[in-house]
């Protein structure tokens, strides 16, 4: 339950999360994956459906846009200006 998988797997719903370093968890969840197949289908169907609503061209580009947008804001409090000359460089002809 950290890092990448925390962020795509919902547990419960799209798949199960284990706490790491706990064998008995991982244990626990294979055991449940391999031995219940209508809650693994269920799991599995729920998966399928957030990765197609969630990861489209579509919401990408809106996100690389939101990113890029905050980033060319100047931050709060600031207003806009050029950047400085490096010490030492020569001024713009």
């Amino acid at each position: 339950d950290r890092g990448g998988p925390a962020e795509i797997v919902v547990g419960g719903t799209t798949g199960w999360l284990v706490e790491p370093d706990d064998p008995g968890d991982l244990e626990r969840a294979i055991l449940a994956a391999a031995t219940d197949a209508p809650e693994r289908a269920r799991r599995g169907a729920c998966a399928r459906r957030s990765v197609l609503d969630s990861y489209t061209w579509d919401a990408a580009t809106r996100a690389l846009s939101d990113v890029l947008e905050a980033a060319a804001r100047p931050p709060a409090g600031r207003s806009a200006r050029r950047p400085s000359r490096p010490r030492g460089a020569p001024a713009p002809t």
